[in-house]
């Protein structure tokens, strides 16, 4: 099992497992969701009715929130204090499967970062049931699919005016959920900054999926890049969960970005 895949494994469980350590502690402190699970069940008939709704009502009502939290955390620590394949396989899978449990329950809230959790959870559980040739698959997967991720948000903000000329950041940082008192002060006081800002991100995301195809020392500089940007997402923005989710994908990308990096040469 490549060293890549564990340090995967690693910091994946270790953002999923403070995640349920928030919901858990919020329920503790009597906190209730703020739409109870017979409303958001009526947004698909799926959810509400026929076999699939008596399903969906036992796996995901307000009761059981709890248990999927609980069951949740406990996998991820033992992935991350190891053991067997196997062992660590079911509990990936498990994880995986209580994460979308929760998705099902309240999509409302949630982002890129958690998709981004459901795949890696799956790619590596699926890698430890399986020989060296699933843990490469693994790590293929992973990799591409945050490289995949970062290069569509950037497409996407290339075709934002928004994000063109500059009022994207002062925007975002205005608002209650993702904003920042300071950080919007100081882009709205100087347009310049706000805009270079908003390109570099843009090119920045585009042009990420040359990571796979460039030396050591440009694929460092971008990654190295990647973890400076979350981190001061989550520290401005509140955006705690995008450092885990996509940061953890890093040993994959680096793992294939050396591979790829000397069968291009």
């Amino acid at each position: 099992m490549p060293d890549a895949l564990r340090s995967v494994e690693v910091l994946t469980a270790i953002g999923v497992a403070i995640a349920s350590l928030e919901v858990l502690y919020c329920r503790r402190q009597g906190s209730t969701p703020l739409i109870e699970w017979e409303i958001t069940r009526t947004r698909h008939p799926h959810l509400s009715s026929g076999w699939s709704g008596r399903l969906y009502g036992y796996v995901a009502n307000d009761r059981v929130a709890g248990l999927v939290h609980a069951a949740r955390l406990g996998c991820c620590v033992v992935l991350v204090i190891g053991g067997m394949a196997p062992v660590l396989g079911v509990c990936a899978l498990v994880a995986c499967i209580c994460s979308v449990i929760a998705a099902i329950r309240s999509p409302y809230g949630m982002d890129g970062s958690d998709q981004v959790v459901v795949l890696t959870l799956a790619a590596t559980g699926l890698a430890r049931l399986g020989g060296p040739l699933a843990a490469e698959s693994a790590l293929l997967f992973i990799a591409f699919q945050v490289g995949a991720s970062y290069f569509i948000a950037g497409t996407a903000k290339l075709k934002s005016q928004s994000w063109r000329n500059g009022d994207a950041l002062p925007a975002l940082t205005a608002t209650s959920i993702y904003g920042n008192r300071t950080v919007n002060a100081c882009l709205s006081r100087h347009a310049s900054l706000a805009k270079v800002l908003g390109r570099g991100i843009t090119l920045w995301e585009v042009a990420f999926p040359v990571v796979f195809v460039v030396p050591a020392p440009v694929a460092a500089s971008l990654l190295v890049s990647g973890f400076l940007f979350h981190a001061f997402c989550a520290a401005a923005m509140h955006l705690n969960s995008f450092v885990w989710a996509f940061v953890a994908a890093y040993p994959a990308i680096w793992y294939v970005s050396q591979h790829t990096f000397v069968f291009a040469n």
